[in-house]
């Protein structure tokens, strides 16, 4: 290296955007809707979960990548602030499998095998109700609720094998409006459809217990079932499910007419769409299929064969085949979700050897997930850090949280000095 290296320890450390997070976590008033919560953990504790659920936080808006990288905030650079304590990664972990659940046996009627889901409703009701406190959500606007469920491939000591060839967990998520608000923790090798419908109960109580009404729900072809349609019907307005082929299924569009398809170009692609009366069950209440023929290209097979067929199963009479099928496409986001889980709150490395524990980290570090969506929709609003409302952490990180910074005790008060151009004095959040 051409350049001289002087290193000095005049106790400045990066991160210092960290202070203006914490400052938002606790503005926001989540550290007291928390604290509410989940109550006291004793007279002797020198934290609130309040204080350990912020420090989780500052974790991953570090750009951290595993619970241990807590310990960085208890360099003395850090330690030497006016308002704010940092714990130890132990702390958390103590802290977190204090929050944990049993696991519940469920028996399935097909197999008689028995998998165990995790079911923590105490952690569950925090979610609804940030989603409400930050206004992410609104009482007097009907949202949309997606579900689906995501496989977490981990190792850990009761991970299950599933028919993803690969170790983990297989847990059911309920969003609204793309943002996670119901999760619930189920062994890797069980069935989706295993206890669906009352999942889905439980999820929909979260909506009513905090006023929240759900007005459209999509769900994959997982969630294809009499008792899952039964379910959402009654708590739904409109729902959007997508269908599975079968024989049966697949003779009936055949005998579609060739001038009852309609032309349409949805995501730059052409298509071909039209609508049957839905039969397979509840026939009696109209419900509806939309069928969607996309042409597959190079295929030497029979004329039928040469079309890719996807149906969505609906009771909205009202929209068009194309604005359903739009609708229905946009559940799509929801992957982006469950990938900024994954990669941004550590998902991909879960810290604990059981799923109940586990299970806590994961409705926690979605609450987080949550308020960084509010937080950068409200720091990109300003325009002067260059970020958007879509921007992801490690982006976030890099432009607002990584800035040297040192603690200083001037005029009998503590002063946060930054050593940055960014008009961090300016920020109106």
């Amino acid at each position: 290296m051409a350049a001289k290296v002087q290193i000095k320890d005049d106790r400045i450390n990066s991160f210092g955007g960290i202070f203006f997070v914490l400052d938002q976590f606790r503005a926001s008033r989540l550290a007291r809707m928390i604290d509410n919560t989940l109550g006291d953990k004793g007279l002797n504790a020198r934290f609130k979960f309040s204080d350990t659920i912020g420090n989780l936080a500052s974790v991953f808006l570090s750009g951290g990548e595993v619970l241990e990288d807590v310990n960085l905030f208890r360099q003395e650079a850090f330690k030497r602030n006016p308002d704010y304590r940092f714990c130890s990664a132990d702390t958390i972990a103590r802290d977190l499998r204090g929050l944990a659940v049993e696991n519940t046996p469920v028996m399935s009627p097909e197999s008689g095998k028995t998998y165990r889901f995790n079911i923590n409703d105490t952690l569950n009701g925090l979610l609804p109700k940030a989603l409400l406190q930050l206004g992410m959500v609104d009482k007097e606007r009907p949202v949309v609720f997606d579900y689906d469920n995501q496989f977490i491939p981990t190792e850990k000591h009761d991970a299950t094998y599933s028919y993803k060839k690969a170790f983990g967990y297989f847990p059911g998520i309920a969003q609204v409006d793309l943002h996670p608000f119901y999760i619930e923790n189920r062994d890797g090798n069980a069935g989706v459809k295993l206890d669906q419908a009352e999942t889905l109960e439980r999820a929909f109580a979260q909506l009513k217990a905090n006023g929240i009404k759900a007005g459209k729900a999509r769900m994959d072809c997982g969630s294809y079932s009499e008792e899952v349609v039964e379910v959402t019907s009654c708590n739904c307005k409109t729902f959007y499910i997508r269908a599975m082929n079968c024989q049966a299924l697949e003779r009936r569009i055949a005998d579609i007419k060739e001038e009852e398809w309609q032309a349409a170009e949805i995501n730059c692609q052409k298509c071909w769409l039209a609508s049957l009366p839905f039969t397979a069950f509840f026939a009696e209440r109209g419900y509806r299929l939309v069928v969607q023929r996309t042409l597959v290209e190079d295929n030497q097979s029979t004329l039928f064969d040469s079309y890719v067929h996807r149906c969505i199963l609906t009771n909205d009479q009202e929209g068009s085949e194309k604005e359903i099928v739009e609708f229905y496409n946009q559940r799509g986001a929801s992957e982006r979700t469950f990938d900024m889980l994954n990669n941004d709150f550590g998902w991909k490395r879960l810290p604990f050897s059981f799923m109940e524990e586990n299970t806590v980290f994961m409705i926690l570090t979605a609450l987080i997930r949550n308020f960084y969506v509010w937080l950068v929709g409200k720091v990109a609003a300003g325009k002067s850090f260059g970020l958007e409302a879509t921007s992801r952490v490690k982006r976030f990180v890099f432009r607002f949280v990584q800035v040297p910074f040192r603690w200083v005790f001037r005029s009998r008060q503590w002063r946060l000095q930054l050593f940055t151009s960014r008009p961090y004095d300016k920020l109106r959040l």
